[in-house]
């Protein structure tokens, strides 16, 4: 009798547990990393790849990497091909099938955003040219908020217990993204002001 009991109990303990695990998110840049941290709130941990200080075409790609990219639940990058020189082998090396192309753990936020300067042809003769478009996009607060909805339609996908904990938080950020933009711009313009 008790040898049934027992597996009941570690099961009945271990259910809320697995209920509350938070997202693994991984964030190729400071910028989609705090989208995903607006939009996550307690429910993920994020861990951002590239510095705010690097360039995000070369960030340095280091092995340690790989392992954050095996154990992530969900991968939040620009696209467009912003970090096609350094992500690509390092998602190989990680093996995780959970952020291959099309699946819920791969956001990649350009997905919804109109890119301007898209050549008509391509000619490396002309330098490095983008084949998407220009993957600088998140300049415009419009497309952090397109960005957002990426993460957190994602983030539904995976996590369906907490969507609407997730849809709470979108339906808010527009405002908070857009003044935390704005914000951040004025400090910008008024140091530069200041400079000259």
């Amino acid at each position: 009798m008790k040898m049934k009991t027992i597996p009941l109990i570690l099961l009945a303990t271990a259910l809320p547990l697995c209920s509350y695990a938070k997202l693994n998110v991984v964030a190729t840049t400071a910028e989609y990393g705090a989208i995903a941290r607006e939009i996550g709130g307690d429910h993920v941990t994020i861990t951002t790849l590239g510095k705010p200080t690097e360039d995000p075409h070369f960030v340095d790609a280091k092995p340690s990497f790989i392992m954050k990219l095996n154990r992530a639940d969900v991968l939040v990058e620009g696209g467009a091909e912003l970090e096609m020189g350094w992500l690509p082998p390092l998602l190989e090396g990680g093996r995780n099938p959970k952020l291959d192309t099309g699946k819920p753990g791969r956001v990649q936020c350009a997905a919804g955003v109109r890119l301007l300067e898209v050549p008509a042809t391509l000619d490396r003769s002309r330098g490095d040219e983008h084949a998407a478009g220009n993957p600088h996009f998140m300049t415009d607060p419009v497309n952090g908020q397109i960005a957002a909805k990426e993460v957190c339609d994602s983030f539904c996908q995976i996590d369906s217990q907490s969507a609407d904990y997730y849809r709470a938080i979108s339906r808010g950020s527009p405002g908070r993204l857009t003044r935390s933009w704005s914000n951040g711009r004025s400090a910008w313009l008024h140091s530069t002001a200041s400079a000259s």
